[in-house]
């Protein structure tokens, strides 16, 4: 199994940690596993989701939209 230091860990975050651990009756070493596979595991789920719902809906759409289209657009919805 692989093993990983973090430099610079600041104290108030270790804390908290800690006491998250002491909660979930738990080592922090395992917490830590934890947290960081619900994290990437939710992304993932997230982005999978997300280009999901992006096929079902251009495969709805009845009209092909230009390059010019789709930047005018973009731009609009940043202001």
């Amino acid at each position: 199994m692989a093993s990983i230091t973090i430099k610079g860990f600041p104290a108030r975050l270790h804390q908290k940690l800690k006491a998250r651990a002491k909660q979930h009756r738990s080592t922090l070493n395992a917490e830590i596993i934890a947290i960081l596979e619900q994290s990437i595991e939710q992304e993932w789920l997230k982005v999978a989701e997300l280009a999901e719902r992006a096929r079902r809906f251009r495969s709805t759409l009845t009209f092909e939209a230009t390059e010019a289209e789709i930047s005018k657009a973009k731009r609009q919805g940043r202001s």
